[in-house]
């Protein structure tokens, strides 16, 4: 009966399909024994007839095998009730749905040997000493050592897909080493000249490295935050020096983040005297300081034989504290947008359920939240989601604090095209005017505005 009204609810609020797999994982794990009794009815499993192979997409189904492989976890023996097809169905959805869906003794089905945790952490945290280690010593080498350097980055990468405790760790550990790499492949442009298209790419990719390092990544130690600024602080000044020798655009922008970053980093040193930073920080301060009247000439004339010879600034310690944050677009899912196209009236507004999931989401960061709407004639919408809409997610051990959902209701609307046209939807976060951090690939969707009828 349980089973069955939770099935008509489905039907009728097919969004809410992830909350129903939830809760038939719940009751499949609680109740093994009460699973086994109705196991040959819910798959429609005659004993003398073959029955038609029912579609693994379909959610019905889908909740019916979430029920009873999770019962099967507890209660090994309802395996055999089991027909061929639906061993075929589990061999799938293990490597589909691995969070849902337990491992099982069922031949055919990948499996994963049990791992102890404990020696894999102390694996990963060995590696990854290894590797800083590695670009400490790269860093001594005055030539050739980009390449080194970007191998070391894609060994930090690497660490985090394998190792999910050390996610945020060598994410956050990566984009330090990248804002690294594009510093000291910069700061060779201070005396050369180069070509302008390149090196503006090169100085947004480094800015944005710098606010992913101060917006994206949380459990950061007093002294992670100060190397932080550091490099934020050095890579704020050779924006302003590349600006001023590029002569093609305003440098007052520059020069005010500059001066903005440069009192950040000298407020966070008055709260904090035990820290002390590196020699180019401690200059650059002491330099702006005693500049009166701080204009863009005159700040990149006093600070240009600092920025010319900056040393590198150090890699921070390896802190398995780390959390980076994460989005998931749950609604619209690919298959819709594949298979579904949404039409409405050009000019009219056309209503989307959005759903989405964020792990270690700050509160600070739900204020900075945006969904960002990306038409194919390049306009942008941008929607700011509602802080009543973001709910914690429920687990059996209760509220996580930093696992949140998102749902709500997202507007689409624009003038007529000749087809249907695929619409991007993301996750960013509007840390500063004009500039956005995405935490997620969009998901797409078909949308199709159509011209308006003229009746006879």
């Amino acid at each position: 009966m349980v089973v069955q009204k939770l099935l008509d609810v489905l039907s009728k609020y097919p969004q809410d399909k992830n909350s129903t797999f939830g809760c038939m994982r719940k009751i499949g794990q609680k109740h093994p024994n009460l699973c086994m009794a109705v196991t040959s009815h819910l798959l429609q499993d005659h004993p003398f007839f073959d029955s038609a192979e029912r579609d693994v997409e379909d959610p019905a189904y889908l909740c019916i095998l979430i029920l009873l492989f999770n019962a099967a976890e507890h209660l090994v023996p309802l395996i055999s009730l089991f027909p061929d097809v639906t061993l075929k169905h589990y061999a799938y959805l293990r490597d589909a749905m691995p969070q849902i869906v337990p491992q099982l003794p069922i031949e055919g089905a990948s499996t994963t040997k049990p791992l102890n945790l404990l020696k894999g952490a102390e694996s990963s945290r060995e590696y990854l000493n290894t590797i800083l280690q590695h670009i400490h010593e790269t860093f001594s080498i005055v030539r050739e050592r980009v390449p080194l350097l970007k191998t070391a980055q894609s060994n930090l990468q690497r660490l985090g897909e394998i190792d999910p405790e050390m996610y945020g760790t060598a994410n956050f550990l990566e984009t330090f080493l990248a804002a690294q790499i594009q510093l000291d492949q910069l700061q060779s442009c201070t005396t050369t000249q180069r070509s302008r298209a390149p090196l503006k790419e090169s100085l947004a990719q480094l800015i944005r490295n710098c606010l992913k390092l101060q917006h994206i990544f949380s459990g950061l130690t007093y002294g992670d935050m100060l190397l932080v600024k550091q490099i934020c602080l050095r890579a704020s000044a050779l924006h302003l020096v590349l600006i001023v020798r590029d002569r093609s655009q305003s440098a007052l922008g520059p020069c005010q983040i500059l001066l903005q970053t440069a009192a950040d980093i000298s407020n966070f040193l008055d709260e904090k005297e035990e820290f002390q930073p590196d020699s180019f920080t401690t200059s650059l301060l002491s330099l702006l300081g005693n500049i009166p009247d701080p204009k863009p000439g005159r700040v990149f004339r006093e600070i240009l034989p600092l920025v010319e010879n900056a040393s590198p600034v150090r890699m921070p310690p390896a802190n398995i504290n780390i959390r980076m944050c994460v989005a998931r677009i749950v609604e619209p899912c690919a298959q819709m947008a594949q298979d579904n196209v949404i039409k409405v009236t050009a000019g009219l507004i056309a209503a989307l359920p959005f759903v989405a999931e964020f792990d270690n989401l700050q509160e600070t960061q739900k204020q900075e939240m945006r969904i960002k709407i990306k038409y194919p004639d390049q306009h942008v919408h941008t929607v700011v989601p509602k802080l009543s809409d973001f709910k914690k997610i429920m687990t059996e051990q209760g509220e996580h604090e930093t696992s949140m959902r998102l749902r709500t209701t997202i507007l689409l609307s624009h003038s007529v095209w000749t087809e249907a046209s695929s619409v991007d939807i993301t996750l960013c976060l509007s840390v500063r005017p004009g500039t956005e951090l995405e935490l997620c690939k969009p998901a797409k969707i078909l949308f199709a505005p159509k011209p308006v009828r003229r009746g006879i």
